[in-house]
């Protein structure tokens, strides 16, 4: 149950990450968002969701700073090519060298939307275990059986 919570949590940000990413590059353009690009923006979401979810679980075992940093330089890495390939497949870039580019920092906004989103979850999150924790030892100092 966890692991589908994580999906959809990562889904829905990643998911929302990409659209809002590619309504700024439409707002640029001449282009407008069709039906069948919203689909493959789902896809999109879905395929670099399952992706995350695998570097997450590598993220949770790294044990240094070298690790962590390597872990998240192939993560976006892995997104990215992901990206570039659907991104020239479906026609949303031309499959150029400044076409990848505009692509990782399509990826890269996308990426830095999503991780504040759950950093700010994350902190909401650990902010109420700490409240829950706190009212815990309160009341677990002023039972009569402590005292």
């Amino acid at each position: 149950m966890k692991l589908i919570r994580s999906f959809l949590s990562w889904f829905v940000s990643i998911t929302t990450g990409i659209l809002i990413i590619s309504a700024i590059n439409c707002s640029f353009s001449a282009e407008t968002l069709s039906a069948s690009i919203l689909w493959r923006i789902l896809f999109c979401g879905f395929c670099t969701t399952l992706v995350t979810l695998f570097f997450l679980f590598l993220y949770e075992r790294a044990e240094k700073k070298g690790q962590v940093f390597a872990i998240f330089f192939f993560h976006y890495l892995c997104l990215c090519i992901i990206m570039i390939y659907f991104g020239s497949r479906f026609g949303w870039i031309p499959a150029t060298l400044p076409g990848a580019c505009m692509m990782m920092l399509d990826v890269a906004g996308v990426y830095f939307l999503t991780c504040l989103f759950h950093f700010g979850a994350s902190k909401k999150e650990a902010k109420e275990l700490n409240e829950r924790l706190w009212h815990k030892y309160q009341e677990d100092s002023q039972s009569p059986t402590n005292l």
